[in-house]
């Protein structure tokens, strides 16, 4: 599955592989994923986020036009949805690294979203902006996630 990407390293793993049947990994078929694997429900959610996704992108990039903010990280997002795309946003693991700004605000209303300038400091690990940045003195300039990751 990886071998379009990553294509000199899946040819050489290849070619150690005791149970190779043809020359080359290229010249193997794709694997086909079993029937049962096709979940309708999942689909629908991903499609709802992507969605979502979408719109926040053209948000973003209205305000990279009129040079309120440079990379997305720079944002704040305040999105108003309801029915299953509420449902959905709420069951996301991290919409914020999804969508990749620094702060995400869900409320409960029509669809609608409105981007802006993030609050806080400049995170300098991950460059994500937060209001909590210093409160650790070990590393007063990083985020309480990379404060986490770094301790």
């Amino acid at each position: 599955m990886m071998a379009p990407i990553v294509s000199f390293l899946s040819e050489e793993a290849y070619s150690h592989f005791k149970g190779k049947t043809v020359e080359s990994i290229f010249l193997l078929d794709f694997p086909v994923a079993p029937k049962d694997w096709k979940n309708e429900k999942l689909a629908l959610h991903f499609d709802n986020l992507l969605k979502v996704r979408s719109e926040v992108q053209k948000s973003l990039e209205e305000l990279r036009a009129q040079k309120i903010i440079g990379s997305s990280l720079e944002a704040t997002v305040c999105i108003a949805a309801e029915g299953t795309v509420l449902e959905d946003l709420n069951k996301a693991y991290d919409l914020r690294e999804f969508l990749i700004v620094s702060q995400v605000v869900l409320k409960s209303g029509p669809f609608k979203i409105e981007a802006g300038k993030a609050s806080g400091m400049k995170c300098l690990r991950c460059w994500v902006y937060s209001s909590d940045l210093g409160k650790n003195p070990q590393f007063p300039e990083v985020c309480p996630k990379c404060t986490e990751a770094l301790s």
